[in-house]
């Protein structure tokens, strides 16, 4: 499953955040059990950016792609959220004529 996210700052919260540091974490939810995390990713002092990880092994359709993100200036977090990324796919795209057919 690949996980993609984006994050744009505009307005008053783009003023707040300018010189601060992006950095987005994505991770896989499961229906049941413990969530997987990819890296922190740190993408510099920009206003917007984007990210993906690919996470392996997870059955299809029992998963949801979160992203979290944050701006810093220095130790202090100026504007920070969690999202859920874009729409992604686990497994197959279309079930096999087998599985159809039972």
């Amino acid at each position: 499953m690949t996980v993609v996210g984006a994050v744009k700052l505009v307005g008053a919260a783009a003023r707040k955040a300018r010189g601060a540091k992006l950095q987005i974490q994505l991770r896989a939810m499961p229906l049941f059990g413990l969530p997987r995390s990819g890296p922190l990713h740190a993408l510099g002092t920009k206003k917007s950016g984007s990210a993906q990880d690919t996470f392996t092994g997870l059955s299809a359709d029992s998963w949801a792609g979160i992203m979290s993100w944050r701006f810093k200036k220095g130790s202090r977090t100026v504007a920070s959220g969690v999202e859920r990324s874009q729409p992604g796919r686990a497994g197959k795209a279309r079930p096999s004529p087998r599985s159809r057919a039972r």
